[in-house]
């Protein structure tokens, strides 16, 4: 029993000591992108100065600057993984304004470093918004809920991918 503590323990010290001389990282950033259609041009405009605090397409070429992960815990057990979360909203039929108009609205989230235990696989991949559990995919389109409330038809679309750095 003694024996096998010790062999934990030394195990542990070993992984501690396993860490990888390159860091892992992350980016960490939003972007909202929109497209219009049959819709005035002045709609585009105004639309453009409400959302220009949100559009970061670096961000959805993720070639934003990453953020150093924190390191892991267990380093030989543990990996880093990059989030990345992309929603879409389509809408048409603006409620008592232009019933022909569609909006699509895109919301891309580099979610930055998430510390995982160690698979036999490589662990990357994306699942869809329609896989993810109900209260997960209100989490999701929540940010989209006060845009979605003006239009009479909305379906959302989406994936929640994990990536190595």
């Amino acid at each position: 029993m003694f024996g096998q503590i010790i062999a934990i323990l030394a195990m542990l010290v070993l992984s501690a000591e396993a860490q990888s001389s390159e860091a892992a990282a992350c980016a960490e950033c939003m972007h909202l992108s929109y497209e219009l259609r049959n819709v005035p041009s002045y709609i585009g405009t105004l639309l453009d100065s409400m959302f220009s605090s949100m559009m970061n397409p670096a961000c959805e070429a993720n070639t934003v600057q990453p953020q150093t992960c924190e390191p892991l815990q267990f380093p030989a057990w543990m990996e880093h993984k990059c989030i990345f979360t992309q929603v879409t909203l389509m809408a048409s039929n603006l409620i008592g304004l232009i019933p022909n108009a569609e909006m699509d609205v895109t919301v891309t989230v580099r979610g930055g470093c998430h510390a995982q235990w160690q698979t036999d696989s490589d662990g990357d991949g994306c699942i869809s918004l329609s896989e993810l559990d109900e209260a997960t995919q209100a989490q999701l389109t929540q940010q989209l809920a006060s845009l979605s409330a003006q239009w009479e038809t909305v379906t959302y679309s989406g994936s929640v991918c994990m990536e190595s750095p």
